[in-house]
């Protein structure tokens, strides 16, 4: 969860950590690294294409993001900024969110480079397709390696580096 995880960095539980949300805390620094693109998916786009956007059920992260520089409120990175939205379905995992996604039942706003993955092991009925939201456009969301402030960056961090911007 963004703001533990930088914590846990600080205290030396964890020696680095990925983040697209970083909450500012003493003792750590974020690496920019990277972008991704997000994305609204279903395995059912038609059936929400004509819906008003206040009526399509989302699936969206249960825990709320706070002190989050860039403005976004959920682990989800939905930009409430642009637009509001009906979340019917709070969930703790990621993985959950796919699922109800998936079977139909909602829609879910995550990086598109999972939603491919995803794609690529599940049958054709459950593929997450792209829902097109006009009235926020494309979202990118920057992504940040967090290390301790006094650690140096490191061969490890460089090649994690290096991962993250081979999967954007």
């Amino acid at each position: 969860i963004p703001g533990e995880m930088e914590k846990l960095i600080f205290e030396g539980k964890s020696d680095v950590g990925i983040t697209y949300s970083p909450i500012p805390y003493r003792g750590v620094e974020f690496l920019k690294v990277s972008n991704i693109e997000m994305g609204a998916f279903s395995s059912k786009p038609k059936k929400w294409k004509d819906m008003d956007i206040g009526l399509i059920p989302f699936v969206a992260p249960m825990t709320p993001i706070e002190g989050s520089p860039s403005g976004v409120k959920g682990l989800d990175g939905w930009p409430e900024h642009l637009l509001e939205r009906n979340i019917k379905y709070h969930v703790d995992m990621m993985e959950s969110a796919i699922q109800l996604a998936a079977s139909g039942m909602g829609v879910v706003f995550l990086p598109k480079f999972i939603a491919n993955s995803f794609n690529e092991q599940v049958k054709s009925a459950r593929k997450l397709q792209e829902i097109k939201i006009p009235d926020i456009g494309k979202v990118y969301r920057d992504v940040f390696i967090i290390i301790r402030k006094q650690d140096n960056e490191s061969d490890l961090t460089k090649k994690l580096a290096k991962a993250l911007r081979q999967i954007s």
